[in-house]
């Protein structure tokens, strides 16, 4: 008798993977700012953001507009402001800026102004407006100069720059700002960054 044949082994099963399909990919998150279109080659970049939320005191000329409580002249169209009892309101716009190229930026919220501006660490209140600043000769910096609104008050702020800022307010001759700290502007100010380039600070209408 012919010895049994081995037995070949059962087979074993190799268990086969299907790749799941890959996750689609999140839709990038919408900027908070927008590029609004300029001349001269400079962008400005405003939020989306309302610009609300600041309360101030304020007291109405004849025409309707908001002042200060301490004003005695309307700051719009200079009407006498009769003796009345202050309110709480939401700030207005306290104004523009009007750029040496042209453009006119609404003081509705703060702003930093350079060749690549950013939002400056610790800065409470909506997103400031950034405004970059098309200079070949790079005399202007990268992050030269923030405006910042406080109560009724607007202020502007040398951020360390390497050709510094002037400001010369109505009637008086340019001084040039310490680094780092506020300086008070009012109606009629022209502030130059670097010498290269320049704004008014004006009241609106």
């Amino acid at each position: 008798m012919a010895p049994p044949q081995p037995q070949p082994a059962p087979a074993v099963p190799v268990p086969t993977f299907v790749a799941a399909p890959s996750p689609p990919a999140p839709e990038p998150a919408a900027s908070p700012l927008e590029d609004a279109d300029d001349m001269g080659g400079h962008t400005i970049r405003r939020s989306r953001l309302p610009a609300t939320g600041e309360m101030v005191t304020a007291v109405v000329c004849p025409a309707g507009h908001l002042n200060p409580q301490f004003a005695e002249l309307c700051r719009l169209c200079r009407a006498p402001i009769a003796p009345q009892t202050p309110r709480q309101v939401v700030r207005p716009s306290l104004g523009v800026l009007r750029l040496s190229n042209g453009v006119v930026l609404n003081l509705d919220r703060g702003a930093v102004l350079g060749r690549n501006p950013r939002p400056v660490p610790g800065v409470e209140g909506p997103p400031p407006s950034l405004v970059r600043i098309s200079d070949p000769t790079r005399d202007v910096s990268s992050q030269h100069l923030e405006v910042r609104l406080e109560g009724w008050f607007v202020t502007v702020r040398d951020l360390n720059s390497t050709n510094g800022t002037e400001v010369a307010l109505p009637g008086r001759p340019p001084v040039t700002l310490r680094a780092g700290e506020p300086f008070t502007i009012e109606p009629g100010t022209k502030v130059m960054l670097a010498s290269a380039f320049e704004f008014t600070f004006e009241a609106g209408s």
